[in-house]
Order: structure tokens, then C-alpha cells, then sequence
């Protein structure tokens, strides 16, 4: 679940940040969270990186570590869901 959550959330942020660019969404994660900060709003940017951040640690965790918490995957799916939905809304109305 949590590698299908981040790459959701990686599809949704390359198709901003080629909104964004007028087409050129090519770069890394980083690069289209920072377009998304300068160029589209920067709350939702922010919020968007944290996610990112604790989505990818989840899916690079070791064995000596502590596994995320079930409140905080549900959490970071929330998140996602918010940052897709208006996407989503958008193709529902067309």
C-alpha cells in the first residue's frame, strides 16, 4: 500500500508540475515538489514533501527500525487522497 500511495502521489506531482512548465514535467521528485512550491501553491507543496519524504522512508525501511505507525500510513493516504481528488473531480465532470 505504501509504494502504490507514493506513486500516486509522484503521477499526480509529475502532471502539475508539467502543467506547470507548460509540458516539461522531466526530473526528479525533488525538482516538481520545487516548481510545485514556486510555481503552484506552496502549502500544498509543503505538504505534499512531507508526505513524499515519510512515504519513501516507509518503503526504504530496515529491520532495525520502527515501521510507520498504522495512523501515520493513513495519514499520508489522506494526504494523497486530498492532493489527487481534485484531479479526479476534474476528469468526473468532463
Amino acid at each position: 500500500m505504501t509504494l502504490l500511495t507514493r506513486q500516486a502521489l509522484e503521477q499526480e506531482l509529475a502532471r502539475r508540475a508539467e502543467e506547470l512548465l507548460s509540458g516539461s514535467s522531466r526530473g526528479s521528485v525533488a525538482l516538481q515538489l520545487i516548481t510545485l512550491r514556486l510555481l503552484g501553491d506552496s502549502d500544498e507543496a509543503r505538504e505534499a514533501a512531507a508526505t513524499w519524504h515519510g512515504l519513501s522512508e516507509a518503503c526504504h525501511h530496515h529491520g532495525y527500525e520502527l515501521s510507520p505507525l498504522p495512523a501515520q500510513l493513513d495519514a499520508w493516504l489522506v494526504s494523497v487522497e486530498g492532493f489527487v481528488e481534485p484531479r479526479a473531480s476534474q476528469i468526473e465532470d468532463c
